[in-house]
């Protein structure tokens, strides 16, 4: 089983998986802004090559659809080096591919920090835990646009073609954060879930979304589920997360 792609920091699950299923687990999940047509390249140049029968897809819509914005990149980090897809779906490519990329001085520098100071890690939390409380409160769940789920859809499509021609089985799960749950609870909304389940069904992908059954099971307290510093699941997160998906996996097979 290759499991994982894309999943965020939240990688504990896979472990939790793996030790109750007794199925191997290979996580290709991979930070640093890495968006669902990453999560298809890297399936079909690399992690294709390793013996599997499921692919299970882990899709953040807190930044995934960002993650495959090429005017919202253009903004935010301009000549980065990235793919995206084309009007017509084509891939292309923006900014330069840099070999030395992470071996300027700064990183040096910041690397000795890292390593012997606890007062940068202090600092980096306290900035870290302003940034998620200070975050404009967008929701993945609920302010994509058309363009952006039909970029979601043709990359779990990629992967599935993919995974066909491996005889593997697709399927995914949504994972919500923090301003998901917040605008369920302020809104009752919850776009994305019920058009990517259906969506799945039709073209035979099992989808699940986690942010109904994770509420369902929070008593209120949903922010239990994450940590304050960055917005990750915390223990509890992942394994309510675990209890939810182990049973739906078994009958997606």
């Amino acid at each position: 089983m290759i499991e994982g792609l894309g999943l965020p920091a939240e990688a504990r699950l896979s472990n939790i998986l793996e030790r109750d299923t007794g199925r191997e687990h290979l996580n290709f999940g991979t930070g640093g802004n890495f968006g669902p047509l990453q999560y298809a390249l890297l399936y079909k140049s690399m992690a294709a090559a390793f013996d599997h029968n499921q692919v299970i897809v882990a899709v953040l819509p807190d930044n995934d659809f960002r993650d495959m914005d090429q005017e919202w990149w253009q903004k935010t980090a301009p000549g980065r080096y990235r793919p995206y897809y084309a009007a017509d779906f084509s891939i292309v490519y923006e900014g330069h591919f840099d070999p030395n990329a992470g071996e300027s001085t700064w990183d040096h520098v910041e690397a000795v920090l890292r390593a012997y100071l606890a007062s940068y890690h202090v600092g980096q939390y306290l900035i870290s835990r302003s940034y998620w409380r200070n975050l404009h409160p967008y929701s993945g769940y609920n302010d994509y646009t058309e363009i952006d789920l039909a970029r979601l859809k043709r990359s779990l499509e990629d992967i599935k073609h993919t995974a066909d021609a491996h005889g593997a089985k697709v399927t995914v799960i949504l994972i919500p954060r923090l301003s998901d749950f917040l605008r369920l609870h302020q809104a009752g909304t919850n776009r994305l879930g019920p058009v990517m389940e259906r969506w799945g069904r039709e073209v035979g992908i099992p989808i699940k979304d986690l942010l109904p059954e994770m509420d369902a099971r929070a008593n209120g307290n949903f922010r239990q589920y994450f940590l304050p510093c960055d917005g990750h699941w915390s223990a509890r997160g992942n394994d309510v997360a675990a209890s939810i998906v182990e049973p739906w996996l078994s009958t997606n097979k």
